[in-house]
C-alpha cells in the first residue's frame, strides 16, 4: 500500500541525503545541497536563512499574501490591475535617471477621487481645471475652449498671438463684457495695422506724432495736429487754431482762430497773418454796412485797363 521512513522519538529527526556533489530525487523534484529543482533545473529554488531565491518563473493561481516587502531586482509582468488599500500609498523611484510611464497600445489615465485632484510637480489637475496648489482653477478646459482666470504673461523677447483659422469667416476678437479693454505697452508704443500709438500721440513708425490728444483740469480736450488736415466731405470743427495756413475745399466752420495766412482757392481771397492785408480777387457784394476806422481811410483803384 505505501512506504512511510519516519522517526518514533520526539527530539529525533529523519535525513534523506545523497552523496558528495549528488542529489535526492522525489518523484519529478531534485534536491540538491539547498537548491529544489527538476533534472533538467536543479537550481529553480535556492534556499539559505530567511531568504528562498527563485531562479524562473513565479506562477502562482491564488491569492498570495506577503507580510513584508517584495524586492524585485528584473522587470515585473502584471496581467491584471494593481490595486493599492493603503490610506497614503507612494509609488517611488530611487534610481539616478529617469521613472517613464507609459502605455505602448493606449492612452493612459491618472485621475484622483471625486472632488480630489491630481497633483504633478506644483501643478493641480482637478477635473478639467488645471492650476497651482493655491489656485487651482487657473485654466478650464471645454470642448474647443480654454478658459483663463488669472493674467497671462509672455516673457521672451518677441512673443505673438496669432490666429490662424482659414474656413468660414475667420477672425480673431478681443471683447470685454463687464469692463474695458486695454492694450498698453509700457515705454514703448502699440501698432494697430499702420497706425502707431505711442503714449497720447497716433501717427506712423516714421512720423509718432501726426496727433496728439491731451485734456486739461477743466475737462478742455485738445486734438493736435502736426500736419495738415485732410478730409474727402464736409469736415465740421466747433473751433480750430492753425498755426500755419489753411487750404480748404467746403468746409464749415463755428469759429476758426488762424494765426498763419488764410487762403482760399489760391488767389481769390487771402487775409496776411502778419498784418491782416486782405486781397479779394473777385467780386464783393456786401450785404451790410462798411465801417472804416483807420484815422485816414483811402479806397483806391490801380486797375489799368477795363
Amino acid at each position: 500500500t505505501s512506504l512511510t521512513i519516519s522517526s518514533s522519538q520526539a527530539a529525533a529527526f529523519v535525513k534523506i541525503e545523497g552523496g558528495a556533489s549528488a542529489y535526492v530525487d522525489v518523484e519529478s523534484v531534485r534536491f540538491t545541497d539547498n537548491q529544489i529543482g527538476i533534472s533538467a533545473d536543479t537550481d529553480i529554488i535556492t534556499l539559505t536563512s530567511g531568504a528562498a531565491k527563485v531562479t524562473g518563473t513565479l506562477n502562482v493561481t491564488a491569492a498570495t499574501q506577503l507580510d513584508t516587502t517584495l524586492a524585485v531586482t528584473g522587470a515585473v509582468t502584471l496581467a491584471a490591475d494593481v490595486t493599492l488599500t493603503k490610506d497614503a500609498v507612494a509609488l517611488t523611484h530611487s534610481g539616478t535617471t529617469s521613472l517613464a510611464i507609459s502605455s505602448t497600445n493606449g492612452h493612459i489615465t491618472i485621475a484622483g477621487g471625486s472632488g480630489d485632484y491630481v497633483d504633478v510637480e506644483s501643478v493641480r489637475f482637478t477635473d478639467n481645471q488645471i492650476g497651482s496648489t493655491g489656485h487651482d482653477d487657473l485654466i478650464t478646459l471645454v470642448d474647443n475652449k480654454m478658459s483663463l482666470a488669472g493674467a497671462l504673461d509672455l516673457t521672451v523677447e518677441d512673443a505673438t498671438i496669432t490666429h490662424t483659422g482659414s474656413t468660414g469667416t475667420p477672425t480673431l476678437t478681443i471683447t470685454s463684457s463687464n469692463g474695458p479693454v486695454s492694450v498698453q505697452s509700457t515705454g514703448d508704443h502699440v501698432d494697430v495695422e499702420s497706425v502707431r500709438f505711442t503714449g497720447a500721440q497716433i501717427g506712423l513708425s516714421g512720423d509718432v506724432d501726426v496727433m496728439t490728444l491731451s485734456s486739461t483740469a477743466g475737462g478742455v480736450s485738445t486734438v493736435a495736429f502736426a500736419e495738415k488736415i485732410t478730409t474727402g466731405g464736409l469736415a465740421t470743427l466747433e473751433s480750430a487754431t492753425v498755426t500755419n495756413a489753411i487750404n480748404t475745399g467746403a468746409a464749415t466752420l463755428a469759429s476758426a482762430s488762424v494765426t498763419g495766412d488764410f487762403t482760399v482757392n489760391t488767389n481769390k481771397f487771402k487775409v496776411t497773418a502778419s498784418d491782416g492785408d486782405t486781397e479779394i480777387g473777385g467780386d464783393t457784394q456786401m450785404l451790410g454796412s462798411l465801417t472804416m476806422k483807420a484815422a485816414s481811410g483811402v479806397i483806391t483803384h490801380d486797375g489799368a485797363s477795363g
